[in-house]
C-alpha cells in the first residue's frame, strides 16, 4: 500500500468502492484484514498516529471477550497489509488483555502507511484442552484487532480526504413539529442499499480522482467534487460555508440552539473525538484536519460535540 491515496480507516464493517456512483471507497487490501471475532471487541477499531507533533501512541485493550475465554491470556502481533510493520511497536509482554502501540519512524518519503494490531487468543475447553477446528486442523483463535494508519506529522498536506455525513433524524423531528420544514424538505442523497443518511456513513475522495493539482486541492474542492459525481443539492458560500445541503439550511431553536449542518474534524486521543472547525473548508489542507464530520443537528454551541462515530476503516 506505500505511496498509495487510498487509506480508508469505521469499525471493520463493509467497505464499498467511491465511484461517482458510490459513495464509499476500500483500500484494496482490505480483503487481508483479521478482524473481529463475533463477540470480542477492542476499546478502539482504528485510530490515526503521527510520527512528529501529534499523538505517537495509544492504548489498545480487550474490552468485549467470548465466554470461556481469558482475555489475560491473548498474544498480541502486527499484520502486515501491505506497508510492513516496522513502523510501529508494541508495548512488552505482548500477552495480556491490553497492549500499547507506538510509532517509530516511517521510512524515507512514505506519506501514510498503516497497519493492523491484532489480539488473539487460544480457545480451550473446559478441560482446559485445545479445540481444534475439524477443517483446518488448528486450534481456534478468537480475535479483534484495530488499523492503525500513521502520517509524518499532522501538518502533512492531505491528498485524502474522508468526509462522514450524518442527519439527526430528531433535528428534522424537531423542525417539521415547528413547521420550519416539512416532510419533502430533505433531498436524500441515492445511496447503496443497507446505508442510510440518517445512520451516518463516510466516504474518502483522493487527489487522484479529482485530478485537481497541489494548488487546488482542498477539503472543499475535493468535496464539491464529490457532490457533482454524486448529484448531492449543495449551495456554498464564501470559502466554504455550508447554505444548504441536501435542502437542509440553518434554523433556530429553543434555549440557544441552532440546527445545521455543523462541521467538525477527528482528534486522536483516547477517546478519539470530534472537534470544532476553526476555518472554513477551503483553508484545510493538513491530515491533521483531513478526517471531517458534516451533520445536521441540533447544535448547543460550539464546545459541545456529537458523538464520534470511529475512523473509517482501511
Amino acid at each position: 500500500m506505500k505511496g498509495k491515496a487510498t487509506i480508508l480507516l469505521s469499525g471493520l464493517v463493509a467497505i464499498l468502492m467511491v465511484t461517482c456512483a458510490v459513495p464509499f471507497m476500500a483500500s484494496e487490501d482490505s480483503d487481508a484484514l483479521i478482524g473481529n471475532t463475533t463477540g470480542m471487541s477492542l476499546n478502539t477499531n482504528s485510530a490515526v498516529l503521527y510520527e512528529n507533533n501529534g499523538t505517537s501512541s495509544i492504548q489498545l485493550s480487550i474490552t468485549q471477550y467470548i465466554s470461556g475465554d481469558n482475555p489475560a491470556a491473548a498474544h498480541w502481533y502486527l499484520h502486515d497489509i501491505d506497508d510492513g510493520t516496522d513502523f510501529v511497536e508494541l508495548s512488552t509482554p505482548t500477552t495480556g488483555s491490553s497492549i500499547t502501540v507506538s510509532v517509530t519512524e516511517l521510512d524515507y518519503g512514505v506519506e501514510v502507511a498503516s497497519v493492523e494490531v491484532v489480539a488473539s487468543i487460544d480457545v480451550v475447553d473446559g478441560n482446559d484442552q485445545p479445540v481444534i477446528d475439524p477443517n483446518t486442523h488448528q486450534q481456534v483463535k478468537h480475535t479483534a484487532s484495530a488499523v492503525i494508519v500513521v502520517y509524518p506529522s499532522p501538518s502533512t498536506t492531505a491528498n485524502v480526504f474522508h468526509y462522514y455525513f450524518k442527519i439527526d433524524s430528531s433535528a428534522i423531528d424537531y423542525l417539521i413539529e415547528s413547521e420550519q420544514i416539512d416532510e419533502d424538505t430533505v433531498l436524500e442523497p441515492s445511496l447503496p442499499s443497507g446505508y442510510d443518511i440518517y445512520s451516518g456513513f463516510w466516504v474518502t475522495v483522493t487527489q487522484a480522482q479529482t485530478e485537481l493539482s497541489d494548488a487546488n486541492f482542498n477539503a472543499l474542492t475535493a468535496l464539491q467534487w464529490y457532490f457533482t459525481q454524486n448529484g448531492w443539492s449543495n449551495h456554498f458560500g464564501n470559502y466554504g460555508w455550508i447554505e444548504d445541503l441536501l435542502g437542509l439550511e440553518s434554523y433556530s431553536g429553543n434555549g440557544g440552539v441552532w440546527y445545521y449542518w455543523a462541521q467538525y474534524h477527528a482528534v486522536s486521543g483516547t477517546p478519539n473525538a470530534w472537534a470544532f472547525n476553526n476555518t472554513t473548508l477551503e483553508f484545510i489542507t493538513t491530515v491533521g484536519e483531513s478526517y471531517i464530520g458534516m451533520i445536521f443537528w441540533g447544535s448547543p454551541d460550539a464546545n459541545t460535540m456529537p458523538s464520534f462515530p470511529g475512523y473509517p476503516t482501511a
